[in-house]
């Protein structure tokens, strides 16, 4: 359970670190060219939404677990 929290908490967390780098450096790279928007951009997105479900299934779980141990 802590493991999925970590998860969602550095998923959100990491890439506003990079955007402040890349906002920061941004100054240098006007001259440049443009952006490549590959599918890595995409990816922290793709990690917040199953670290969410994988912390909602996790407690589904964990409470049908106590309700069996209940029955006993």
């Amino acid at each position: 359970m802590r493991l999925s929290y970590l998860a969602v908490v550095l998923s959100i967390l990491v890439p506003l670190c990079a955007m402040g780098l890349f906002y920061g450096e941004a100054k240098d790279m006007m001259n440049t060219g443009e952006i490549n928007d590959g599918a890595g951009l995409y990816m922290p997105i793709i990690s917040l939404i199953f670290g969410v479900l994988a912390t909602r299934f996790i407690k589904k779980d964990d409470k049908l677990v106590r309700s069996m141990d209940r029955l006993r």
